[in-house]
């Protein structure tokens, strides 16, 4: 069914497709695919796309680690409201103060 959804380009689906292909989580590793449908997902602003994406430079996986764009997508994702970008963010900044990462990104 997430494979039909994202054949059709649906965002959402395009993200957590590309997720499970990056981790090869209950479907086989692609991470080409995976870092094409995070992509895809992102351009059109979908939030776990950009999450996703902040993932994978964060991880340098599919991509050379890019500390600068994994800010970018993480910031882009909590500023739709992911909760999981908030976390990431205050990681990033080296912080374990949720209200840092609140405060710098509304």
């Amino acid at each position: 069914r997430l494979e039909t959804l994202s054949a059709s380009k649906f965002p959402p689906a395009d993200s957590y497709l590309g997720l499970m292909l990056l981790t090869g989580t209950r479907i086989a590793k692609d991470t080409a695919r995976g870092l094409s449908l995070a992509q895809r997902a992102a351009a059109v602003d979908d939030r776990f796309g950009h999450y996703v994406m902040g993932m994978i430079f964060e991880k340098g996986v599919a991509q050379p680690k890019d500390e600068a764009a994994a800010i970018r997508h993480y910031s882009r994702a909590a500023r739709f409201g992911m909760p999981l970008a908030y976390e990431s963010l205050a990681r990033l900044h080296e912080s374990s103060d949720l209200n840092f990462a609140l405060a710098h990104y509304r």
